[in-house]
């Protein structure tokens, strides 16, 4: 029988800074490719539940605790999200249902995630303080990923259908949940995707396709390069990074908005296509530059490069 098992791996990294930032009409001198340096890492077995063969991490916070989920399909044992620290793999159970997943850690060790209700709904859950929570009761069991994110003052976001809809037509709106209180965010479809410590939530709308930051009630939608956008990041600063379409319906640039303003941060040379993967606290942008013309050649392409941004 195979065991798989999840790692945690410890690596220095290596980025190259990128040039100076170009204008809006003028992308691609900022890209800079990181490359891929050999470093010396340790590769840690994490192991799994006691009664699962396999295992899998989905997210490690600044204290080294680590989630993931340990299942036994080979045996149709399902899987359980679980909290790893100091050697310690924790059982931390479901909603009620037979399988529960993990997908963010704050530095708290507070955990968001997915699980099934005793009727078999997939609903978001916070575990916090051995406490596994339901997010949203009585939500519809149309989506069953829809993939929570924490940060450090325990205010969870996801995507997800509204309590009352009995179809797919009117698709998942962007939620958040802060200390008892959901609210949905832009009261019509579409995403939540990024969350800063201090509550501000990134994503995009998905009729118009427009980018959006929400600040504590308030709601801003975001300039494009001239077509649809989303964001997907934002840091404390209030930096916001994301993709969007240039005045070519086909040609996608990895772009960041600051007080408002888009700047776009072009692509490496050759390529055509880039998007953002996410930005830290001190405004260092990574992502992925693609040489294709179309987003649907864009996700299977091969000869993709990482990119830096200052």
């Amino acid at each position: 029988m195979t065991h798989s098992r999840c790692l945690t791996v410890l690596v220095g990294v290596v980025i190259l800074a990128c040039g100076q930032t170009p204008a809006t009409t003028a992308p691609g001198a900022s890209a800079v490719d990181i490359g891929a340096p050999i470093v010396p890492y340790e590769a840690i077995d994490l192991g799994t539940l006691s009664d699962r063969i396999s295992a899998q991490a989905t997210a490690i916070n600044n204290n080294g605790q680590i989630v993931g989920w340990s299942e036994s399909w080979q045996t149709g044992q399902p899987a359980h999200a679980f909290l790893w620290q100091d050697g310690v793999m924790l059982d931390l159970g479901t909603l009620g249902g037979s399988t529960s997943r993990p997908t963010d850690i704050n530095d708290l060790g507070q955990v968001v995630g997915q699980s099934t209700t005793a009727e078999g709904r997939w609903h978001p859950f916070l575990w916090s303080d051995a406490v596994m929570t339901d997010l949203h009761p009585g939500a519809p069991n149309f989506n069953p990923y829809p993939s929570p994110r924490v940060n450090n003052s325990g205010q969870v976001i996801w995507s997800d259908y509204p309590v009352g809809v009995s179809d797919t037509k009117d698709l998942p709106h962007p939620f958040l949940w802060s200390n008892g209180v959901l609210t949905d965010l832009l009261g019509r479809a579409g995403s939540a995707l990024g969350i800063n410590g201090r509550g501000q939530v990134v994503g995009g709308s998905t009729f118009d396709r427009v980018a959006y930051v929400w600040d504590n009630g308030k709601l801003q939608f975001l300039p494009s390069l001239g077509g649809t956008a989303r964001a997907n990041g934002i840091n404390n600063r209030g930096q916001v990074v994301g993709i969007s379409q240039t005045a070519s319906p086909t040609i996608g640039h990895a772009v960041i908005w600051e007080d408002g303003q888009i700047t776009d941060l072009g692509v490496l040379p050759g390529d055509s296509l880039s998007t953002t993967g996410g930005i830290t606290q001190s405004g260092l942008v990574v992502g992925l530059s693609l040489p294709t013309t179309t987003y649907a050649a864009a996700i299977h392409s091969a000869g993709s490069g990482a990119f830096s941004c200052r």
